[in-house]
């Protein structure tokens, strides 16, 4: 799957990996695991990018980390099947 992913972000397609801090289906320590050892063209420069936190609209990203085209962020007290009513 991995190198799925790493050939997608190679193409400059843009992809967004995503979890709720309070999800046990997709664990946001092992979405950071598999993103940070990730073999892509921009890995290097992707992990050495600080975690920021950032509040938008009532929720809170306590990690987000991205270099286009890749994104990846934890939200704070969400879980798996959380879907934001601005995206329905």
């Amino acid at each position: 799957m991995s190198s799925k992913v790493a050939n997608v972000l190679n193409d400059d397609i843009r992809v967004l990996i995503f979890a709720g801090d309070a999800d046990f289906v997709c664990n946001y320590l092992g979405n950071r695991a598999w993103t940070v050892a990730l073999d892509w063209d921009h890995k290097d420069e992707f992990n050495a990018l600080p975690r920021i936190r950032i509040g938008i609209v009532g929720l809170v990203f306590p990690s987000l980390r991205t270099i286009s085209p890749f994104c990846r962020c934890t939200m704070q007290v969400t879980y798996h099947l959380w879907i934001s009513p601005r995206f329905r």
